[in-house]
């Protein structure tokens, strides 16, 4: 059956209409992908940053880490405040933290070896902001470095995928 044109309208320009419209697109989805891509490696670069915030001894909580931690916050999140971290208020909580780890560790080292247990990361968090929290010690900045590290990506791999998916369509 021929194509026929329909009250005045010819095909070919309409066909050439939704190429530009598609190629249109196309860039602008090309243009998303690099920015996702240029955001996901940097994301993923700053992971090992936050390394620390697994409670191990040889990632220990200090001062070094987590101001390392705080700049790359507060440059990352200048449009919202709520995230700002105070470094002086930050520099007394990481003090705290560092000693209540350093108090704890041969206990919970002979707690593992009697119960045959491993006390994990998120354990040892609770029971870091618990005591925080029983002695009435205030830790909004150790909580905001925490919490962002828990919004990286640990891979680069849902980036990937939808690189790996816009290149097959």
């Amino acid at each position: 059956m021929p194509i026929q044109q329909g009250k005045g309208r010819r095909l070919v320009p309409d066909i050439h209409k939704g190429v530009e419209i598609i190629k249109g697109r196309e860039l602008r989805i090309r243009k998303q992908e690099r920015e996702w891509w240029v955001l996901g490696r940097y994301l993923f670069g700053k992971t090992e940053q936050f390394a620390w915030v697994n409670l191990t001894k040889t990632n220990a909580v200090d001062w070094e880490n987590a101001e390392t931690s705080a700049e790359i916050i507060n440059s990352n999140l200048l449009d919202v405040p709520d995230m700002k971290i105070n470094n002086d208020e930050l520099f007394d909580e990481v003090v705290l933290a560092k000693d209540y780890l350093q108090s704890n560790w041969e206990q919970w080292k002979q707690e593992e070896t009697t119960r045959d247990v491993i006390i994990s990361s998120e354990e040892k968090r609770l029971r870091l902001f618990g005591h925080f929290q029983e002695n009435h010690i205030a830790s909004p900045n150790l909580i905001k470095i925490f919490e962002y590290a828990f919004c990286l990506p640990g891979t680069s791999a849902p980036v990937e995928r939808v690189f790996s998916l816009m290149n097959n369509a």
